[in-house]
């Protein structure tokens, strides 16, 4: 199994709901606008464009793709769909200055790759082969869009204790008498055994520095927009 490791800066729901929509009150503040304003949810042939910058950034092999999850149908409540785009990525430019990047976010299955879902997870994320549901997906992501840094290189600090590449990527049975989500939002480190399935500190020379800044994220549709 190809095992996707990523880091995921900047997130955005598309449906009002429990995490659709927050509140000044909720641990991410604020107001969903693209939610609450109904914006479409067809990104098929959609152009994506961030003003950004990269401050000290150190991408180290790991690129800034879109991802997008959500339902297509068929599928039961709470089970959700993941797929990242590798057709174009957002390059990450270097130096104070804002630029912009733009993606076209083409659906054809060969542009993306679907990531399917840790064993644990199978249930809510889906595991298998389920790359030709991109399309379907792409004409409404009822979920959320996500800018990750895909394709991270995680390795043990060098001296650590880590005992092999087996035992560092084994996944404990998830202890079902404790929440999924952690308070605040989030997985549950919530497995049997130790408090922390990760028994190894990261090497971070083989991970990205930096930060990454998004001033704006503008959208052009392509398809018609929802009514």
């Amino acid at each position: 199994m190809h095992r996707h490791y990523l880091h995921l800066p900047f997130t955005l729901y598309t449906t009002e709901g429990d995490r659709g929509v927050s509140t000044a009150n909720s641990p991410l503040g604020g107001v969903n606008h693209f939610a609450r304003g109904d914006y479409s949810r067809d990104l098929r042939h959609a152009r994506i464009t961030l003003r950004l910058r990269g401050v000290g950034y150190e991408g180290r092999g790991a690129a800034l793709k879109l991802l997008v999850q959500g339902a297509v149908g068929g599928m039961e409540a709470g089970q959700t769909l993941n797929f990242v785009y590798e057709k174009e990525v957002f390059d990450v430019p270097a130096g104070p200055d804002w630029e912009e990047r733009t993606v076209t976010v083409d659906p054809d299955p060969a542009g993306w790759t679907y990531l399917s879902s840790r064993p644990d997870l199978a249930e809510r994320y889906i595991g298998g082969e389920r790359l030709q549901d991109i399309t379907e997906l792409l004409a409404d992501v009822n979920l959320d869009i996500i800018f990750v840094l895909h394709n991270l290189d995680v390795a043990p600090r060098p001296g650590s204790d880590a005992a092999s590449a087996a035992d560092i990527h084994a996944l404990w049975t998830r202890n079902g008498d404790l929440p999924e989500d952690a308070p605040g939002g989030g997985p549950s480190m919530a497995y049997e055994g130790e408090a922390v399935p990760f028994d190894y500190e990261a090497d971070p020379a083989r991970l990205p520095s930096g930060a990454i800044e998004i001033a704006q994220v503008a959208i052009a549709y392509a398809a018609p927009a929802r009514m």
